[in-house]
């Protein structure tokens, strides 16, 4: 397991696609980072992975379309926003037991994905959940 805690300076995190053994991945505070693409040779290896903001500001990440075919257990982006909104990239990440997250995309965004991955465990499943939520505000055009 490596975490590696607010790297306020850290743009390349390429040297960790050289840990052959890594398996648990918690990046937190990575303000620089706001793609996943490099995270793609990682895909056949990792277990846990976990993209986190801190207490007092969002993480920032553009898609997580990068994650599709990975085979994670557990994904964990807590204090973060992924622009575009979109969870379907991990609608077929059958493996994916565990998911922690706010309420960054449409309520329908989540029910989908409780339908493609039922086995999964993720709060913003829960109806009751959504009591005095509203959607998000649909992401803007490019």
């Amino acid at each position: 397991m490596l975490t590696i805690d607010s790297p306020r300076y850290i743009t390349d995190f390429s040297a960790l696609l050289e840990l052959p053994k890594l398996e648990t991945l918690f990046i937190v505070n990575a303000k620089r980072i706001t793609a996943l693409d490099w995270l793609s040779p990682l895909a056949d290896r990792l277990k846990v992975l976990g993209i986190e903001g801190s207490m007092h500001t969002d993480q920032k990440i553009e898609r997580i379309a990068p994650l599709r075919g990975f085979s994670l257990e557990a994904l964990y982006l807590i204090s973060t926003r992924v622009a575009d909104q979109d969870l379907t990239p991990l609608h077929g990440m059958t493996s994916l037991r565990y998911f922690r997250t706010a309420i960054t995309a449409p309520q329908r965004a989540f029910m989908a994905l409780n339908e493609a991955l039922p086995d999964c465990q993720c709060k913003c499943f829960d109806p009751a959940e959504w009591k005095g939520f509203r959607d998000p505000p649909k992401p803007k055009a490019k």
